[in-house]
């Protein structure tokens, strides 16, 4: 036979037996629990997710809408706790709560508003103690996890603390109506607990709203905060046992210029007053909060970060047994109460950032009023 005869005979016998093999999509169906947790000493309750996969014969997106393809009923566990242990002995042990909240967005594919969620409060987490997760089933495999904790009391800020009165100082003052903006070095130290950190500068206000530009009536006020995020570091960042980060003062108010909403009726009050602060009287509106992550936390966080390389395809990382998910911890180094304007008598007050607030390119079309007339003569004083 001509090879090209054949060729051409044998592709079509393939395409037939092609259109007579059927391919089934879904394997067979089983469920695995899924767990998301991060425990953290600063916070009083502590909060777990816990959901499940599913499979179905028909199309999944519309499973995915039911509420019980995704969540367990509370019944189907036989223990579901957290476990304390220092030094392999066990000290401590928290039955977990169920809560249904209604945060939850309608904009993706899974069921909302209503969720379930688990909890527990301990009076303390010991930061020397290790916590298990254990979720006994009747009827299915049982899952555990397992975390150390961060240590955030070990994280310090170096040279700057909110009782020394000090601000962060975003512009500096250049002339009666002028200024300049800053970039800031600052440093903290960090704790071998916790691998990565990322560090924010927030700035707190108070949304007034009212029926007119004239601010006769107020309809609503309304506590609110932007944060300028800082940057993402590691331990490796570590030099002479300390990382440092920048302020970027321009950054920071272009931030809010995009952030706020020009309108007439809408002043925006700057932090709140505090007149018994001590050494002086102050508006109080910044913070720098260190937020630091356990190390499972920082290895899911690796794994999951998208890749630029011609490899797409990343590995799936979990610590939890029986399970997939992430059972870690996290925690918070603040310096809050930070002032507009310098309080400490052994500096000379920097009225720059008032006058960014009032004059820079990204927010001179914006109401700030200063509560505690910290800035008389630049910004006005709140009602």
């Amino acid at each position: 036979m001509n090879m090209k005869y054949f060729f051409a005979f044998a592709v079509v016998a393939l395409l037939f037996s092609s259109c007579e093999t059927e391919v089934e999509l879904n394997a067979p169906y089983k469920s695995t629990t899924v767990v998301y947790g991060l425990l953290d000493p600063v916070q009083d309750t502590q909060w777990i997710k816990i959901n499940r996969t599913f499979l179905g014969d028909g199309n999944n997106f519309d499973y995915a809408l039911v509420r019980d393809s995704s969540e367990y009923d509370f019944s189907e566990f036989k223990r579901l706790v957290v476990e304390e242990y220092l030094d392999g002995n066990k000290t401590n042990e928290w039955a977990l709560q169920e809560k249904e909240i209604t945060n939850k967005s309608i904009n993706g594919i899974f069921y909302g508003p209503l969720q379930t969620v688990y909890f527990f409060r301990p009076a303390a987490l010991n930061q020397n103690a290790e916590y298990r997760l254990v979720i006994d089933f009747f009827d299915r495999e049982d899952v555990e996890a397992t975390t150390p904790l961060v240590q955030p009391n070990e994280i310090t800020f170096v040279n700057l603390t909110s009782s020394q009165g000090l601000t962060i100082s975003m512009a500096t003052k250049t002339g009666e109506n002028s200024f300049e903006f800053n970039t800031l070095e600052r440093s903290f130290r960090p704790d071998d607990s916790a691998p990565f950190y990322e560090v924010v500068v927030r700035f707190n206000y108070t949304e007034k709203k009212y029926t007119d530009a004239t601010h006769t009536t107020l309809v609503s006020e309304t506590p609110k905060h932007v944060d300028y995020f800082c940057g993402s570091y590691t331990s490796e960042d570590s030099e002479s046992g300390k990382i440092r980060y920048t302020v970027d003062g321009e950054a920071f108010f272009n931030l809010l210029g995009n952030t706020l909403t020009n309108d007439p009726s809408i002043v925006y009050q700057i932090g709140t007053y505090d007149p018994t602060f001590t050494p002086a009287p102050e508006t109080q509106c910044f913070e720098t909060i260190i937020y630091a992550g356990g190390s499972e936390l920082y290895t899911y966080i690796q794994v999951n970060t998208p890749t630029s390389g011609v490899v797409q395809e990343r590995p799936t990382y979990s610590n939890v047994s029986n399970g997939i998910g992430l059972f870690s911890s996290r925690s918070t180094a603040a310096i809050r109460d930070i002032p507009l304007i310098n309080s400490n008598p052994q500096q000379v007050p920097n009225t720059g950032n008032a006058l960014a607030f009032r004059f820079s390119q990204y927010t001179n079309m914006l109401n700030f009023c200063d509560p505690g007339n910290m800035a008389s003569g630049i910004l006005t004083t709140c009602e």
